[in-house]
C-alpha cells in the first residue's frame, strides 16, 4: 500500500516575521519566493514540524500522517547530515535509475574508468554531491513506498543551471506534491511563483501571485 499525504494550507497568525496570512498549496507544484531574511526558512521549519500545534499557526493535511522519516524536507544543511542517508551501490537498480536521471555521466564513468561509487564521490563537485544525495532520497522513498510532500529550502541557489534543470525535471516527474521555497533570482527557467514573501518594516507579508 502506498502511504500518501499532502499539505492543503498553512494559516499563520502573527508568528515571528509573519503577519496574518494563508498559503494554499497546489496538489502538484507550489513555488514560494522571497529575498534573504524574508522568512523562507521559518516557513520551511513550520512545514517540517507540521505535527506540532500552536495558537500562532495551523496546517491542514490530507491523507495519512507518517510516523517515521519520509525524506521529504530538504535543505542544504539537511543534505549535509549524511547519517540520514543510506548508502547504495551499483547493484541497486532503483538507485542506478535515479543516478542515470540526475547524474547521467556517472554511469559512463563507472564503466570507462572502472571506478566504484566511493572512488567517484571523491571527485564530485558540490552540485554533483547534492544530486547524488537526492538520488538516495528518491530511492528511499520508493523503497518505503511513500508519497509525501517534498519541500525544498533554498537549494537551487547553490546549484548550477544545468544541475538545477536535471533536479527540477526529476521532481516534476515524481507525480507528487513539491513545494519549492527559494530566492526569486535563483528559480530555474520556466518556473512561475505562486506566492511572494515581502519583507518590510520588520514584518513579512505573503502575497499571492496570480499567473
Amino acid at each position: 500500500m502506498v502511504l500518501n499525504m499532502k499539505f492543503k494550507k498553512i494559516t499563520i497568525k502573527n508568528y515571528k516575521l509573519f503577519n496574518d496570512a494563508t498559503i494554499t498549496f497546489n496538489d502538484n507544484l507550489t513555488v514560494i519566493v522571497g529575498n534573504n531574511g524574508s522568512g523562507k526558512t521559518i516557513l520551511f521549519n513550520l512545514l517540517k514540524n507540521y505535527k506540532n500545534t500552536s495558537k500562532d499557526y495551523s496546517i491542514d493535511i490530507d491523507g495519512t500522517i507518517p510516523t517515521e522519516e519520509t525524506y521529504g524536507f530538504i535543505s542544504e544543511n539537511r543534505l549535509s547530515q549524511t547519517d540520514l542517508l543510506q548508502e547504495f551501490d551499483e547493484t541497486n537498480e532503483l538507485f542506478m535509475n535515479e543516478i542515470q536521471q540526475l547524474i547521467p555521466q556517472i554511469t559512463t564513468d563507472l564503466k570507462s574508468h572502472k571506478k566504484t561509487f566511493n572512488q567517484l564521490k571523491e571527485t564530485f563537485a558540490v552540485g554533483e554531491k547534492i544530486l547524488f544525495d537526492f538520488a538516495k532520497i528518491f530511492t528511499l522513498r520508493q523503497i518505503n513506498n511513500t508519497q509525501f510532500p517534498i519541500v525544498l529550502d533554498s537549494l537551487f541557489s547553490i546549484l548550477s543551471k544545468d544541475k538545477s534543470e536535471l533536479l527540477l525535471k526529476r521532481l516534476l516527474n515524481l507525480n507528487e506534491q513539491v513545494i519549492i521555497i527559494e530566492n526569486e533570482h535563483s528559480l530555474p527557467d520556466g518556473l512561475s511563483m505562486n506566492y511572494k514573501l515581502n519583507y518590510k518594516d520588520e514584518k513579512t507579508n505573503i502575497e499571492q501571485i496570480h499567473n
